[in-house]
């Protein structure tokens, strides 16, 4: 819901981490070498953080509308 509403606002950002552990590489192309692994903290922020469009060549305008989108997030 919130990356909708960002994208609403003009705000280009994207879910959470991605975690190797969860990666098809070594789940299951390694057949049988490796483990499943649990990582419990990792698997909830990769359903739970997002990543804001922050980088070095961020423009003021560009930075501004993220300011002003995250605050139209907030209430009151």
């Amino acid at each position: 819901e919130v990356l909708q509403r960002l994208k609403r606002l003009g705000v280009s950002a994207r879910g959470g981490l991605t975690n190797a552990h969860e990666e098809p590489a070594y789940t299951e192309a390694a057949k049988g070498q490796w483990r499943a692994l649990e990582l419990p903290v990792s698997e909830h922020l990769r359903r739970n953080v997002i990543m804001l469009p922050i980088f070095p060549g961020i423009t003021d305008a560009e930075s501004q509308q993220l300011t002003r989108a995250l605050a139209a997030l907030t209430p009151g």
